[in-house]
């Protein structure tokens, strides 16, 4: 019985790690007026999507008529916790595809827009060529459109990543674990300093 379950085991692992499986990010955030979508897609199949917006303070997300409200302090969890997740993907994971497109407009001035999303590609294109010169696998396009009819600060990012079963799952306990260390050691300098 024993062999059996290990011989189980063994067969998940060796297929989860020569087979990853691919998840898809699509963040669009209108930067003016501080919201936005983000949609997680798994297999191509499963589809995860919620609305974001940033209003007094607070972080908003919205999901199945479902709202959440977040305080925005250094010491938030949910916030410790993403940026911790954010590091960690970005070792284990393999990138594929990413698109930074940028939509930048001032209605009074043709001239700001035009150097704006001039200025605007050369500075994501600096950013992102660190990322390509270590995942030099991947495919990278960036780029910014001009709207001269509106004024509009409008950001879109799609990434296409492939991780394996257990990378996940060891970087989502790894992250957990991590944030909540963090948490409690920047909560309770706080509580020091009020005091």
């Amino acid at each position: 019985m024993w062999r059996l379950i290990f011989l189980f085991i063994t067969a998940i692992t060796l297929l989860s790690n020569l087979y990853p499986f691919l998840v898809s990010f699509d963040i669009k955030f209108n930067i003016l007026h501080l919201h936005g979508v983000v949609t997680i897609k798994i297999f191509n199949k499963i589809k995860i999507d919620f609305k974001i917006r940033i209003k007094n303070g607070y972080v908003y997300i919205n999901r199945k008529n479902k709202q959440r409200r977040e305080k925005i302090t250094k010491s938030s969890f949910m916030l410790i916790l993403i940026y911790n997740l954010v590091g960690q993907l970005y070792f284990r994971e393999q990138f594929l595809d990413l698109s930074v497109v940028g939509d930048f407009g001032y209605n009074q001035n043709a001239q700001v827009t035009a150097l704006g999303c001039g200025y605007g590609e050369i500075i994501l294109k600096a950013i992102f060529s660190k990322i390509k010169n270590n995942k030099k696998s991947s495919h990278i396009f960036v780029a910014v459109e001009p709207n001269y009819n509106q004024d509009i600060l409008n950001v879109s990012l799609t990434n296409t990543i492939r991780i394996s079963v257990f990378d996940l799952l060891y970087t989502l306990v790894y992250t957990i674990i991590k944030s909540w260390g963090k948490y409690e050691e920047v909560r309770k300098s706080t509580n020091r300093q009020s005091n």
